[in-house]
C-alpha cells in the first residue's frame, strides 16, 4: 500500500496553522460572553486540534504520521521531561528580571489567574486537563507538528526552529517575549533533533504541570508553602540556577546522543515503537 505523505510544504503548514489558530481565536472571543474562561479555553484547545487534523486529512495526509506522532522513543520522552524541569528555574529568573521593566496589563494577569485557579483536587484536575495536557498537545501539534514541520521542508535546522519559536513567543506572551522564546526554541530543538512530537509534548506538559501545581499549592496552603523567591518574583539563588543549567546541558547531551543521526534529514527513521 502506498504510504501517505508525511511532509508538509511550507505554505501548507502556514495555512493550516493560521486557519486553526484563527478559528480557535474567533470561537474564544464569542465564548467570552457565554462560558467561563476554563470552559472557553478547553473548547478552543479542542477546536484548534480538530481543525488542524481535519485540514491535514483533507489534503490527503495522515495527521498522526504527518506531525510525527507515530514515532515514540521512551528514553527521549523521559530526558525531555527532566530537561524541561531544569529549564524552568533559569527562565523564571529571566522572567523576574524582565518583570522589573515590563508591566503586564492587569486584564491579562486576571485572566491567567482565573484560568489556573483551583481550590479543590477535582478542580485542579480539570485545570490540568485544559491548561496542561490540552495546551501541551494542541500547541505542539500546531506549532511544531504543523508550522515548524512545514517550514522545515525549505528552511533547515535552526531557521525553522527560530521562526516557529518566535511565533510561539509572540502569541503566548509579548510582555515576556525572551522566556517564551527560549521555551519555544527548546521545544523546537526537541522536535527537530528527535524527529518525534512526543518529546516536545512531554516537555511542554511537564512545564505546564509544574506551574499549575505551584499555583495550586500557593492558593490552598498559602504563599509560605512555595519558595520565597517565587513569592517575591525574584530570580532563584545563583547556585540553583547554575545547577539547573548544568543539569540542562547534560540532559540535552543525552537527548542528542540518544536521537537518531540527523543530517538535516527529517525523514530519517529512528529505531522506535510504531503506533498504529
Amino acid at each position: 500500500m502506498h504510504d501517505e505523505p508525511r511532509r508538509l510544504r511550507p505554505l501548507d503548514g502556514i495555512v493550516i496553522f493560521g486557519i486553526s489558530q484563527g478559528i480557535a481565536f474567533v470561537a474564544s472571543v464569542i465564548l467570552i460572553f457565554f462560558a467561563p474562561i476554563k470552559v472557553n479555553t478547553g473548547i478552543a484547545v479542542l477546536l484548534s486540534v480538530c481543525v488542524a487534523a481535519a485540514s491535514l486529512r483533507y489534503t490527503g495526509r495522515s495527521p498522526v504520521r504527518t506531525v510525527k506522532l507515530d514515532r515514540f522513543q521512551p528514553d527521549l520522552v523521559v530526558y525531555s521531561m527532566l530537561a524541561s524541569l531544569a529549564l524552568i528555574i533559569p527562565t523564571l529568573g529571566l522572567q523576574a528580571v524582565i518583570g522589573r521593566y515590563v508591566t503586564i496589563p492587569d486584564v491579562v494577569l486576571e485572566s491567567l489567574e482565573e484560568l489556573l485557579r483551583a481550590e479543590s483536587v477535582p478542580e485542579l484536575l480539570f485545570v490540568w486537563l485544559i491548561a496542561a495536557l490540552g495546551a501541551a498537545v494542541s500547541e505542539e501539534f500546531l506549532f511544531r507538528g504543523v508550522l515548524q514541520n512545514g517550514l522545515s521542508a525549505r528552511l533547515r535546522g535552526w531557521t525553522s526552529v527560530l521562526i516557529t519559536a518566535g511565533v510561539f513567543a509572540i502569541l503566548h506572551s509579548i510582555w515576556r517575549f525572551p522566556p517564551a522564546l527560549i521555551l519555544g526554541m527548546f521545544l523546537g530543538v526537541l522536535f527537530w533533533r528527535t524527529g518525534s512530537l512526543w518529546p516536545p509534548i512531554a516537555a511542554h506538559l511537564t512545564t505546564n504541570t509544574t506551574v499549575i501545581i505551584t499555583v495550586y499549592i500557593a492558593e490552598v496552603y498559602g504563599e509560605t508553602a512555595v519558595p520565597q523567591w517565587l513569592v517575591d518574583e525574584e530570580p532563584a539563588p545563583v547556585w540553583m540556577i547554575v545547577l539547573s543549567l548544568i543539569a540542562l546541558a547534560g540532559l540535552i547531551g543525552l537527548i542528542w546522543k540518544s536521537s537518531p543521526a540527523r543530517e538535516e534529514d527529517t525523514e530519517a527513521e529512528p529505531v522506535t515503537v510504531d503506533i498504529p
